[in-house]
């Protein structure tokens, strides 16, 4: 009898390349789920207004305005360098700047590094990335926003109306759930990309401003 060799059939190289890709594709959609738990944890559950106290809100505010920075692209020139921090900004509001800065300590966003800055004053607002606006009149809110309208700076309130009077951001409770309202048109005027999954959630207002705008 002649003898017999063993053949081992040769790897099926699609099969393992369609495995790989499936297998990145599931991770990313894994990473992508945590994210939107996340999101939905912070503007998908309802508190009784009379339950919250402003500092918890600023923790909730603050919580959210993190998981929004994941789903922002600022434009390449708003870094001076590849390693240069994601700079998030509080003026004024003490207990938002406090709960901010917690959440954002020892944090990176796609590589970069999250730094916090708390401000008194209106100075160097362009060299944040991230702004949350807070114990500002009207007028006040008006003169920041003109003179940051155009620039990558994502502005955050939670002043009634604050998207509508050219704002980016505005956050606000409604009926005892915590909503955005976001001004796509504005981001985009800075060069911001907001992802269209995170503007599909739930509690997520798209407006634009008062003066009907782009």
């Amino acid at each position: 009898m002649a003898p017999t060799s063993s053949i081992t059939p040769p790897r099926d190289r699609s099969r393992s390349s369609t495995g790989r890709a499936l297998t990145g594709r599931l991770a990313g959609l894994a990473s992508f789920s945590t994210l939107v738990a996340i999101s939905l944890a912070v503007c998908g559950v309802s508190w009784s207004q009379s339950e919250l106290s402003p500092a918890a809100q600023s923790e909730i505010e603050a919580s959210f305005v993190y998981t929004l920075a994941k789903f922002v692209k600022w434009p390449t020139q708003a870094f001076g360098s590849n390693d240069s921090p994601i700079i998030f900004c509080a003026l004024g509001d003490g207990s938002f700047g406090s709960a901010l800065e917690r959440q954002v300590r020892g944090k990176t966003i796609s590589g970069r590094v999250l730094s916090y800055r708390g401000l008194t004053r209106a100075q160097d607002l362009e060299t944040c990335h991230v702004l949350v606006l807070g114990d500002s009149s009207p007028d006040e809110l008006q003169v920041i926003l003109g003179r940051l309208s155009g620039t990558s700076v994502m502005t955050v309130c939670n002043e009634e109306g604050f998207a509508r009077l050219g704002g980016i951001v505005g956050l606000r409770l409604n009926q005892g759930m915590v909503q955005a309202e976001i001004n796509i048109a504005m981001a985009r005027r800075g060069g911001l990309q907001i992802s269209s999954r995170f503007l599909n959630l739930s509690g997520i207002v798209k407006v634009r401003t008062h003066s009907g705008g782009d």
